[in-house]
């Protein structure tokens, strides 16, 4: 699963990824974080 986040979310975007985390989420799936300048927190 991928998420596109622009450059305006990149404070949440750490937030988010460790909510998913802790959650158990990562066990379950692949998952990325994408950007729209490049692919950060992949």
């Amino acid at each position: 699963m991928n998420f596109l986040f622009d450059y305006n979310l990149r404070g949440q975007a750490p937030l988010l990824w460790g909510t998913i985390a802790a959650e158990g989420w990562l066990e379950l799936m692949s998952i990325r974080f994408v950007g729209f300048l490049g692919g950060w927190f992949t």
